[in-house]
């Protein structure tokens, strides 16, 4: 299992430096739209979110009440911090764009439940797992 979580942690740190060389690449026209540098920064907090989760994973004998709070920690800092991005931005959003708005909504509430049920899991369940 290590050598799985090893290779998304290393899948997520390449793509979160590639998120961040196409940011640079194109910061002038992401800063001059005005919701862009919020969206950004919520797909870099994601893939952090990636490298950051099976990292923990990574650690050996940790008791999964402490791999469960870690995970559940981490989803909802992302959970919390894309709310309150996503309250900002509404008001600001350009009609043209609010249907753009609420499917990114959506899917970044989707892209953040797995965290949240895992972290769940991990806590509440038997140590073994659920064939135990």
């Amino acid at each position: 299992m290590d050598s799985y979580f090893s290779t998304i942690a290393e899948a997520a740190a390449t793509l979160t430096g590639l998120i961040f060389v196409g940011l640079s690449l194109n910061l002038q026209r992401i800063l001059s739209i005005k919701h862009l540098p919020a969206r950004a920064l919520s797909s870099l907090m994601l893939m952090t979110n990636i490298l950051i989760v099976s990292s923990f994973c990574l650690i050996k004998e940790q008791p999964s009440f402490w791999l469960g709070t870690e995970v559940l920690v981490c989803g909802l800092i992302i959970w919390i911090s894309g709310i309150r991005m996503d309250i900002r931005m509404y008001p600001e959003m350009i009609k043209l764009y609010k249907n753009h708005f609420y499917r990114n909504l959506v899917f970044t509430q989707l892209a953040v439940l797995p965290y949240l049920v895992a972290g769940v899991f991990l806590l509440t369940s038997d140590p073994n797992g659920f064939t135990g």
